[in-house]
């Protein structure tokens, strides 16, 4: 008898439905015994969503009162209903606005040639860590390490490398980290840093060992690649800007001892005359 309203998508009256030709067969009445039916549609939005009913298990004489009751009853429980729909519409709606904002703020921080942290994010988990070792006093390394210049390329500027040769990079440095608190992040061209939270001089030097060995153990892009590294302890006294500073002086050092300057031609000439 609802499916009925809902068909209809509007009011179903039945005063006898044990007389009724349309009803009295139905399972309502011949199993549960129905005498009369009373049912109005359930709209929202221009959709009939169910049906509101009164019924009874004897013949009813409905009167003009007992519906008007039950419209009102039933205009009520469409509003009722259409306010609930609202407010779960609202709550979805802030739930994906939500999701859609960490999804912001994560591709915000992500570096999107290689799928790891960028100088953001680096910059921020720095700052969270150095905040962490002023309250609970420990140990803080960095890694620092880029991409070398091609085998006999004859000089110390850093390379443009391709997208590939710096995704396939960062994503063999990826494998080699112990903790899930370590962080690799990409500062800027083939420049990449490896944060080590709990990490003393000692493990961070272990960390660019491997960096080394995992990024030069096979052809990237069917080219031999090698990176040169630099590690730096945190220290209270001489804070994270610091920090930076010595594992980028200590990756200068090991790129110029890899690839020292050429000889400065002697002087005078070539002595020919």
């Amino acid at each position: 008898m609802c499916a009925q309203v809902v068909r209809l998508g509007g009011p179903v009256i039945i005063f006898d439905a044990r007389q009724d030709p349309a009803y009295r067969e139905h399972a309502a009445v011949v199993e549960m015994g129905a005498g009369a039916y009373a049912g109005y549609p359930l709209q929202h939005r221009g959709h009939t969503l169910g049906a509101f009913c009164a019924a009874d298990f004897a013949p009813r004489q409905w009167s003009v009162d007992d519906l008007q009751i039950l419209e009102d009853l039933t205009e009520a429980a469409c509003d009722e209903l259409s306010l609930r729909i609202a407010v779960q519409e609202l709550q979805d709606s802030h739930e994906r606005l939500e999701l859609r904002t960490a999804r912001l703020q994560e591709q915000s921080r992500t570096d999107v040639v290689t799928g790891v942290a960028n100088r953001r994010r680096f910059d921020e988990r720095l700052a969270e860590e150095v905040a962490r070792l002023q309250r609970h006093p420990g140990t803080l390394a960095l890694v620092l390490f880029r991409i070398d210049p091609p085998e006999g390329a004859g000089d110390r500027t850093w390379p443009q490398v391709g997208e590939d040769v710096l995704a396939e990079v960062a994503s063999r440095a990826q494998t080699v980290l112990r903790r899930r608190t370590d962080l690799v992040a990409r500062l800027v061209d083939g420049e990449f840093a490896v944060l080590l939270p709990g990490a003393g001089p000692g493990e961070a030097a272990d960390m660019a060992q491997r960096v080394r060995d995992v990024v030069a153990a096979r052809p990237v892009a069917d080219q031999p690649v090698t990176v040169s590294t630099g590690t730096a302890a945190y220290l209270p006294s001489r804070g994270s800007t610091q920090l930076y500073a010595d594992a980028d002086a200590a990756l200068q050092a090991a790129r110029s001892a890899r690839f020292p300057d050429p000889a400065p031609p002697p002087p005078g000439g070539d002595g020919g005359g």
